[in-house]
């Protein structure tokens, strides 16, 4: 009997957009309602938000994702990005956020994983429970726009910010990347959640009505 201990020799690897696109494919098998996908690449993001647009419609699970971009992005590219992506069932965050590794180290994380922490945030909550003004437990962001100066800015570019206040790290608005017009079930994504719910629960109410239809045909 030996101790437990670490394989040596090994690498993480570098994961290619094919790989992304193949896990994608495998996710349409799953039923879940918030993707995030770990990664600053706009790529990837156009294709978490090609899935959940395609999974909302044809493949009948509707679902959301909110994604991040990499550690220094200005409140200019951040907006840019968020127009690229200009979709009701994406958000988009740009900063990251300060908090303790598992040795204990004050670590600041990129903001695709803020993102994470604002899908789970999302997943905790009951259908049509916006974020905005919600404090998360950060230990510092990144930066922290001005209010209203930045704020403003970032929200009519379609970009989920957070602000430093002295409530705590607070969500501006929970706003997803959508830019045509200002419709609230397609800005805010609260509101399209709860949306997709009543989707959901109406379609599972006429699916067992239509079994009952079949089963007296035949």
């Amino acid at each position: 009997n030996i101790a437990w201990t670490f394989l040596a020799g090994g690498s993480d690897g570098v994961v290619t957009n094919t790989e992304w696109a193949n896990a994608f494919s495998v996710l349409q098998t799953a039923d879940v309602q918030w993707v995030t996908p770990l990664s600053p690449n706009g790529a990837v993001q156009a294709m978490a938000d090609a899935h959940v647009a395609f999974m909302s419609s044809v493949g009948k699970r509707e679902r959301r994702a909110i994604v991040g971009t990499d550690l220094g992005t200005s409140v200019t590219a951040a907006c840019d990005a968020a127009k690229a992506l200009n979709s009701d069932r994406t958000s988009l965050v740009y900063q990251g956020f300060y908090d303790y590794d598992s040795a204990g180290n004050l670590t600041l994380y990129p903001p695709y994983v803020t993102a994470a922490v604002a899908a789970a945030a999302f997943c905790g909550s009951n259908p049509g429970t916006a974020l905005t003004n919600k404090a998360f437990k950060f230990r510092g962001l990144e930066s922290s726009p001005r209010n209203p100066v930045d704020t403003d800015v970032l929200i009519l570019g379609g970009v989920m910010a957070f602000e430093n206040t002295p409530q705590g790290y607070k969500c501006v608005k929970s706003i997803s990347t959508w830019l045509v017009n200002t419709n609230y079930n397609r800005v805010e994504q609260s509101t399209g959640v709860a949306l997709d719910f009543v989707v959901r629960n109406v379609r599972n109410a006429l699916d067992v009505l239509r079994e009952i239809g079949r089963a007296s045909c035949r």
